[in-house]
């Protein structure tokens, strides 16, 4: 027997029957779904054992498009041998994006692909089969070209929500931007919402650098309906993470599940802190790349858009939502309302400590391994787990998260993170953070600001085919720099001058390149050499979004090649290197000619500086403090700058004016920048610092310039 066209055939057949009205668009889909799934399970269980279902629906799962599209007809010709079909379009509509909605069920740790079902799938009950099916028709079909969204083609359906749905699409011009994540805001009320909260995005614009945000690369608020490009992640949502642990372990897994809730919470925290606030985490807002040696990296998408959509749901929640629906979005760990905190539904404005109570409850659905899992009452529910290996001081924090009182929860995302790593349990340590700084297979991040909005001038452009930013695949964000002229060097008269930055001269950059957006942070040197060799490591209270120090100018060398020779690095044919004095000085000054690229004086509250004899005892995150024009961070203070020069006291004398490269030998090479422990005239755009290359120093790192 023919397994798929036995299963289609059951579902044509359920959907004509139970889903008629919807079909004709009188009637919503989610009032009918669950009677659709327990019909499909009684018509297929009459030809199918259990075995046979599970392997026909990892068969639909793995199906070439031309191969599945004859089956459609099949199924559309026997229904119509039956009765009239006068829903034939919708009904194929609806069944053509079904295996992309398997797949999506089915991706997990053991399955990245979504096209096996585990063996714990039985499909008994019409919940089983729920969740795989799509909430409702689709707007668009694959090979769509979007009025007003460039060059963008749908190449294949990804998923939708209440208010959304999403395709994956391929820009011919922009190959290194495909694939895209398009998500498409279906709902005219949450629509406009969209285009009313512009600021909104643009705040979620300068999150694109955090490793471990899903970048948001372009709004198109003029397509109809209104459109999101955000990075495409390769991998499964934290709903298939629950599904693998119920359908393969019979125990909770406190410990895995520390480490993941406490990444999730550096993330989010690290939004917290450039005071973004994301309001609708959930489940399948998580998303989870594989990488080599069984490892993963944790993302996290939706900002900006999640604080309209929960919004939007609470809303939908009391009266709009089919129950149906309700239950179904539960399946798939995508019901906003079960992660809402009572803030959000009495429409207080965002605070962390809503996405605070969020996470407690994905905590406590973590325990129990299952996505519609309701937060607990009472005062016994750790009982389930202590047996377990949860440990009492865990479970006190879970249950601060979760207080109906804000100020009962941790003050926000990056406290909790702390918190939870001062939690043991019983046995052992909680395992170290994940690092989101591994491999990423995530085209070009370009930074596209929203059109119109005051702020937009400070972003850059692109330049041709060059996407204005870019992430590569170790989550390292990088900004177009564009070729130009400038003044090197400072005047005698500039407080703080040495005699080796004159004299001024005129130097040309005649190409554009990519400068590292921040200088390269614990986890990203750790991902790529494997070790980390900060003196301010955890030990010292540092965090992978800490620069890195303590290199010596052949480690930023080494780790250049080292990034080279990554797999998707090498894909891209992609070159790193050191950049030189010319090209870092060109970068900070992004267009000014002052000392500063601030103006003439520099603060505390600019960049992390020594103001006053007091001042910072260590580095601090990359990002804490505003960029240049260029959108780079860090160029005055945090941590000196190796570049690729040799050092000479008298270098400017006999300098050649295009691309300059420095002496082409001596016993010193350049650092730049300045750091936490200098005043603010030794950090200077144009302040220049020897130091032998072979010595290391905990106020010393490097930043990676991609050539173009």
């Amino acid at each position: 027997m023919d397994r798929v066209q036995a299963l289609l055939d059951s579902l044509g057949r359920a959907l004509c029957d139970k889903a008629r009205r919807a079909l004709l668009g009188e009637l919503r889909f989610g009032d009918v779904l669950p009677e659709v799934a327990k019909c499909t399970l009684e018509q297929v269980h009459k030809q199918l054992s259990t075995e046979d279902l599970r392997a026909a629906i990892g068969e639909v799962a793995a199906q070439e498009p031309h191969a599945y599209a004859a089956r459609l007809l099949n199924v559309v010709a026997g229904l119509e041998r039956l009765h009239p079909v006068p829903f034939k379009e919708p009904l194929k509509a609806y069944l053509s994006c079904w295996p992309a909605m398997v797949r999506q069920v089915l991706r997990r740790p053991s399955d990245p692909k979504g096209h096996r079902p585990p063996e714990g799938v039985q499909f008994y009950k019409p919940d089983d089969l729920l969740m795989f099916l799509p909430a409702r028709l689709p707007l668009f079909r694959a090979g769509a070209n979007p009025p007003h969204l460039d060059d963008w083609t749908l190449s294949s359906f990804r998923g939708i929500g209440e208010c959304s749905e999403v395709w994956a699409g391929e820009s011919a011009k922009r190959p290194d931007l495909s694939p895209g994540a398009l998500k498409f805001i279906t709902d005219p009320q949450t629509a406009a919402q969209l285009v009313a909260n512009q600021d909104l995005l643009v705040k979620v614009f300068e999150l694109n650098d955090v490793p471990g945000i899903v970048p948001l690369r372009a709004a198109y608020l003029d397509c109809d309906p209104p459109c999101l490009d955000v990075g495409y992640v390769y991998g499964y949502d934290l709903t298939g993470l629950m599904h693998e642990w119920s359908w393969r372990y019979e125990a909770p897994k406190p410990e895995a599940t520390a480490r993941i809730v406490r990444r999730l919470a550096e993330i989010v925290g690290a939004a917290h802190q450039r005071g973004v606030v994301h309001r609708d985490l959930k489940p399948s807002n998580v998303l989870f790349h594989p990488t080599e040696g069984g490892k993963f990296t944790v993302w996290v998408t939706d900002f900006g858009w999640g604080q309209i959509a929960a919004a939007r749901a609470i809303e939908l929640g009391k009266g709009g939502t089919p129950r149906g629906e309700q239950h179904r979005l539960e399946l798939r760990g995508a019901y906003s309302p079960l992660y809402a905190c009572p803030q959000l539904s009495l429409a207080h404005p965002p605070d962390p400590r809503d996405d605070v109570y969020s996470l407690g409850v994905i905590w406590y659905q973590m325990l129990k391994r299952s996505a519609h899992a309701h937060p607990p009452v009472g005062q016994d529910w750790a009982d389930e787990f202590r047996g377990h290996g949860f440990p009492d001081a865990q479970a006190k924090l879970l249950g601060a998260c979760l207080a109906t009182r804000p100020d009962r929860r941790p003050r926000d995302a990056a406290e909790l993170a702390d918190r939870l790593h001062q939690t043991r349990s019983d046995s052992s340590a909680v395992s170290p953070r994940l690092s989101a700084t591994e491999a990423l297979s995530m085209s070009g991040a370009a930074v596209t600001p929203v059109a119109g909005h005051p702020g937009s001038s400070m972003l850059l452009k692109p330049i041709g085919d060059l996407p204005a930013g870019l992430t590569n695949s170790v989550g390292m964000a990088f900004r177009l720099v564009p070729a130009g002229k400038f003044l090197m060097g400072a005047p005698d008269d500039e407080p703080g001058w040495h005699p080796h930055e004159s004299p001024v001269h005129g130097v040309v950059i005649t190409r554009p390149f990519y400068l590292a957006v921040g200088p390269v942070t614990q986890g990203q040197f750790a991902a790529v050499m494997g070790f980390n060799p900060a003196h301010f490591g955890p030990k010292l209270g540092g965090r992978p979004d800490w620069p890195v120090e303590s290199v010596t100018w052949g480690d930023a060398e080494h780790f250049c090649q080292k990034l080279e020779l990554l797999a998707d690095e090498e894909g891209q044919r992609r070159v790193y290197r050191l950049p030189t004095e010319a090209e870092w000085e060109y970068a900070c000054r992004a267009g000014e000619s002052m000392p500063y690229f601030f103006g003439q004086k520099l603060s505390a509250k600019q960049a992390h500086v020594a103001a006053v004899k007091a001042g910072p005892q260590s580095p601090t995150p990359a990002g804490s403090y505003p960029p240049n024009k260029f959108g780079l961070l860090d160029m005055h203070g945090n941590v000196l700058e190796w570049v690729a020069d040799w050092y000479s006291a008298s270098a400017y004398s006999d300098a050649v004016k295009a691309d300059p490269q420095g002496p082409d030998q001596g016993t010193l090479r350049v650092c730049r920048g300045g750091c936490w422990k200098m005043f603010p005239p030794e950090c200077r755009s144009a302040a220049r610092r020897p130091h032998p290359p072979s010595h290391a120093a905990n106020t010393l790192g490097f930043r990676v310039l991609m050539q173009v």
